[in-house]
């Protein structure tokens, strides 16, 4: 048996002596050869680190380089640094899945969505800090910037439609919410049964309106009628102006004056509150009851939800 050992040979121009034309020659003497691998760690880990290190200040990706210090890595598994090495490897894999994913989106902008911005920032998001990290956070930023601008765009145009097609609108609810939508508190605060009764109202009549402006504009002035009428709560000089404007409000306690009336108006004219909403007048009315009549009052609050008072004592 020969063997053969050439210890300190370079490990960059080592090479397998099973497939050198040596060893070819030497078949003719039925003299087989067989070579075992070996390293010089220091300098496999040196070249490993020197790799990385190039790969991790480019700002282009390289990814056959990755995959050749990720196949040399294997052979290092002894060495303390290599869970460094794995870890450095990842975060290069990240950042050129992100690069890619960009590079997609960035060909075909039409196609960005949300999901994709998502992978996309969390890859970036987990690798290290490098320029290629640098590099890609700016395309990034530049991407989801287009995709803002188009999904805004979107929404106003679907906004748009909406608005065109009010007259389409079946119900008094799906009404009530366009309404609620476009107008907010101003419209709320008249409370449910005026807001029931405006697009009860309305509701046949979509037809009349050009545009749905022109309808704002309508409903907008039965707010403002509505407000009017809650200011002049105040101003009445007769039990039986209060019922009226109660009816008016559709504060539904009775259609006629009753006791409980004078109840109210008496308790209505005391006070110095200035009422803005209508659930702020129900609110005053139901403690007026509850305290000067000694019983429940139970009064469906702005919002439609039933509220009930405790029994209280006479005074």
């Amino acid at each position: 048996m020969l063997a053969l050992c050439f210890k300190d040979v370079p490990f960059s121009t080592a090479q397998d002596l099973t497939k050198h034309p040596f060893t070819n020659s030497l078949t003719e003497y039925n003299i087989s050869v067989t070579s075992t691998e070996s390293y010089n760690f220091e300098f496999l880990r040196n070249d490993i680190e020197d790799k990385l290190l190039h790969l991790e200040k480019a700002t282009v990706t390289d990814k056959q380089l990755l995959l050749d210090i990720e196949s040399k890595l294997s052979n290092l598994s002894t060495l303390n640094d290599v869970e460094e090495f794995k870890y450095r490897i990842i975060t290069l894999k990240l950042l050129y899945t992100a690069n890619d994913l960009l590079r997609v989106l960035e060909d075909n902008p039409e196609s960005i969505d949300n999901q994709q911005l998502k992978e996309i920032s969390f890859s970036i998001h987990e690798a290290s800090f490098c320029p290629l990290k640098t590099n890609l956070e700016e395309r990034y930023q530049a991407i989801y910037k287009e995709y803002s601008a188009r999904t805004k765009v979107n929404e106003m145009v679907e906004d748009i439609n909406s608005k065109e097609n009010f007259k389409t609108i079946k119900t008094a609810k799906e009404l009530e919410t366009l309404l609620i939508n476009e107008l907010g508190d101003d419209y709320i605060n008249i409370g449910k049964d005026g807001r029931k009764v405006i697009s009860e109202e309305l509701l046949p009549n979509l037809e009349t309106f050009n545009n749905i402006d022109k309808m704002m504009n309508t409903v907008t002035k039965k707010i403002a009628a509505f407000k009017s009428k809650l200011k002049k709560v105040k101003e009445v000089s007769s039990v039986v102006e209060f019922q009226s404007i109660l009816n008016e409000l559709h504060l539904e306690y009775n259609d006629q004056p009753t006791e409980k009336t004078e109840v109210m108006y008496y308790a209505i004219k005391s006070t110095s509150t200035e009422f803005t909403t209508i659930g702020e007048l129900k609110n005053y009315i139901e403690e007026a009851l509850d305290s000067k009549q000694g019983y429940t009052s139970t009064i469906s609050n702005l919002d439609g939800v039933a509220t009930s008072s405790k029994t209280g004592e006479g005074n």
